[in-house]
């Protein structure tokens, strides 16, 4: 890194690999200025130069990408409209003008169910993959683009989970490929977080002693922005990245309870789309104020905000947080049996599924309460049926993990007839197909595997763009060795999805064992740009290496899933083999005595080191190892 404090200035490149500067600087006119004034300077004349706000509490969760996004969509659908169509889906989620043109309708149940249907969350890391869509459309367009791009990151240091993670793949995975330069500005308290976040890349840094302070804002012009923000919303659904700017404004203009209303509505539109940690920033502040807020309509209740906090918390790893605000302010404070019918169901998976210290007889008498004053809320029946099916379904979930196998298939075989002969077919479609899949799960933990698959088609053919149901019933026809139908199954999920290392790692599973070991590397790389530090998928290219006869590259695989675990017997013995191989037997006795360190109970470990230890000279140690391999051998 290089500390510039004498006349500081910006240098960017006109050509070669992407680099990355951060602006050390207190936040305010004088510092936006000076980032404007620089970037024009230092770009190169063709370069595309975009200022982004970062600020979460003004942008959203996507603050900073979704200008950019909106500025570069236009480039790409005039040269190559199929570009755009291969990541509608990260697209439409980042930038909500494009949902008019990419429905989330078209996506899985989960996405396009009514909101009361939806009974599925996404998990925390299926955000991540929209990012890494995202950077494989920038790493495809940018070295087509004739202009270099530099990208001025104002206020990063309050940027959103999400921006902060973006920012930080790009740079890991694609930068130093890429005509992009990312100038980041930070106040310079910051700047040592900012540069562990982006440790490893090659930095540039720029201190700057600049006054700070923001001009007061136009209350008149802010009051005029939130009617037009306020309409723009009520009339469209696809447009919630206002949402934040209203928050911002309502808090400029001393409104506090508009802009706790307008938190809770962040609160929810953003759990809904994954992005809990971001969510949190927007709804934890609404906790100071629940017993205040007009909640008007029934529609809306104190239920709704404390369940999406409770969401969140518990997609976060954060179960005790969970519990504390659904037992404090849920639990104790409400008594609508609309409500207490979920808040009881809440109850009972914080007991047997997300807290440390599981408790299924307490979960399973909550799950009853629910049960118990169904016939008290004012639902209709159709709903009535789907909660009860719902409560039967956690019940299933606790015999599941009591090892009850076959009660747990039933009670959801049960749900799933109730539904259906007290449903229409359009309704509850996706907590049907959610049946089924967890059936299927059952019969495959059970090893059923022809159960398994059946059940897991039968939730495909309800729901057939959700791309988990493909890679799971993948990974049972791979344990079955019906291998063309497993990698149908992992590039059909590959399809639907934003990149996920998981089924890329599966689909070089399949490949090698299909003897495709090139195509098996290529999978395996594909995951391991995706999480360097997936095991599975560098021990399956390390073994794909080795077939193909890539013996440095497969001993350099071996090496990072040791570094990764090094307690794993298998490891160390595999890169023994290949070392002793390719003479350098030193380095293979040592990998064998850690093997046997770690599986002292191995035959086969014993019987390779004395193979080493003769090649060595040192019979009187290869003796005693074949004598313990020969005694393990008898006793097993």
């Amino acid at each position: 890194m290089h500390a510039m404090t004498v006349a500081p200035a910006l240098s960017l490149p006109a050509a070669g690999a992407g680099t990355l500067t951060l602006v050390s600087a207190a936040a305010g006119a004088a510092r936006t200025h000076w980032l404007h004034e620089q970037a024009a300077a230092a770009a190169p004349a063709s370069a595309q130069v975009h200022h982004l706000d970062c600020r979460l509490r003004c942008g959203g969760p996507w603050a900073g990408l979704t200008d950019y996004l909106a500025a570069l969509v236009p480039q790409i659908d005039a040269q190559d409209p199929a570009l755009l169509q291969q990541h509608h889906y990260e697209l439409a989620l980042a930038l909500p003008s494009l949902r008019s043109r990419f429905p989330l309708t078209d996506a899985s149940l989960t996405d396009a169910s009514p909101v009361k249907e939806r009974v599925r969350s996404y998990p925390v890391d299926r955000a991540y993959r929209l990012l890494h869509g995202l950077i494989d459309l920038l790493a495809a367009w940018l070295p087509r683009s004739p202009r270099r791009t530099v990208l001025v990151l104002h206020d990063f240091d309050q940027a959103g989970a999400l921006m902060r993670r973006f920012f930080h793949d790009l740079a890991r995975r694609r930068l130093a490929a890429l005509p992009l330069d990312l100038v980041i500005a930070v106040e310079p308290q910051q700047a040592a977080a900012a540069e562990a976040l982006f440790d490893g890349y090659p930095m540039d840094r720029v201190n700057l002693a600049l006054a700070a302070g923001a001009p007061a804002p136009d209350l008149a012009a802010l009051r005029a922005a939130t009617l037009e923000w306020e309409q723009r919303l009520s009339a469209s659904l696809g447009q919630d990245n206002l949402i934040p700017r209203l928050i911002d404004a309502y808090d400029q203009l001393g409104e506090h309870a508009r802009a706790q209303r307008w938190r809770a509505a962040a609160l929810a539109v953003y759990n809904h789309f994954g992005l809990y940690e971001d969510a949190l920033f927007f709804g934890e502040p609404v906790l100071a104020d629940l017993d205040e807020i007009d909640y008007g309509e029934r529609r809306f209740s104190r239920w709704h905000i404390v369940s999406g906090l409770f969401n969140a918390h518990a997609a976060m790893g954060q179960p005790e947080q969970a519990l504390r605000v659904v037992r404090d302010e849920a639990l104790a404070k409400v008594s609508d049996p609309d409500d207490l019918v979920s808040i009881y169901y809440t109850m009972a998976m914080l007991h047997c599924r997300f807290l440390p210290q599981r408790d299924f007889a307490l979960a399973e008498d909550y799950l009853q309460r629910a049960m118990d004053i169904l016939d008290q809320t004012s639902l209709g029946e159709p709903e009535r049926h789907y909660l009860a099916v719902f409560n039967l379904n956690g019940i299933a979930f606790i015999r599941f993990q009591q090892g009850r196998l076959q009660e747990a298939i039933q009670l959801c075989r049960d749900g799933y007839d109730r539904l259906q002969q007290h449903l229409s077919d359009s309704q509850y479609r996706l907590h049907r197909s959610v049946l089924l899949y967890n059936i299927a799960q059952v019969h495959a933990g059970m090893r059923s595997y022809d159960e398994a698959i059946t059940y897991f088609s039968a939730a495909m053919e309800i729901d057939p763009r959700y791309s988990e149901y493909y890679n799971d019933r993948g990974s049972v026809f791979l344990k079955v060795g019906r291998l063309d139908e497993a990698v149908a199954d992992f590039r059909t999920a590959i399809g639907l999805s934003a990149p996920y290392f998981e089924v890329w790692t599966n689909l070089g599973q399949a490949l090698r064992r299909a003897g495709d070991y090139a195509a098996a590397v290529q999978a395996y790389n594909q995951a391991l740009d995706i999480e360097p530090n997936a095991g599975l998928a560098l021990v399956g290219r390390a073994q794909a290496h080795e077939q193909l006869g890539h013996a440095d590259a497969a001993i350099a695989d071996y090496g990072a899933a040791l570094a990764r675990d090094p307690r794993d017997a298998q490891l160390w013995s595999n890169r023994a083999v290949l070392l002793f191989e390719n003479g350098r037997i030193d380095e293979a006795l040592h990998d064998l005595d850690e093997a046997v360190r770690r599986a002292p109970g191995m035959a086969e470990l014993y019987e390779n080191r004395a193979v080493a230890l003769a090649a060595l000279q040192r019979h009187d140690e290869a003796l005693r190892d074949r004598a313990e391999a020969s005694r393990l051998l008898s006793a097993a």
